[in-house]
């Protein structure tokens, strides 16, 4: 095997250089133009909807339920 020359080593990184450039400046012009979400558009969430105070209850439920499950009485109980 011979050692490649340093002309076409050149040539082959200048190339990736190149290439890697070219995605990078074709990926930032289509998310800059792409279609933005017009201001009806419907936002999904992962609660299934219901109004701010519902989802701050849901949240405060299960904190409870778990500050339930990691006290020391009920570990000592399931290490026994």
């Amino acid at each position: 095997m011979s050692p490649i020359s340093r002309p076409r080593r050149r040539r082959e990184i200048l190339l990736v250089v190149l290439l890697v450039v070219c995605f990078a400046v074709c990926g930032f012009l289509i998310g800059y133009f792409a279609m933005k979400a017009g201001k009806d558009a419907t936002k999904c969430y992962d609660d299934n909807g219901g109004t701010n105070a519902q989802r701050q209850s849901n949240k405060e439920k299960y904190h409870k339920m778990f500050q339930n499950e990691i006290k020391a009485e009920n570990i000592e109980e399931n290490l026994r």
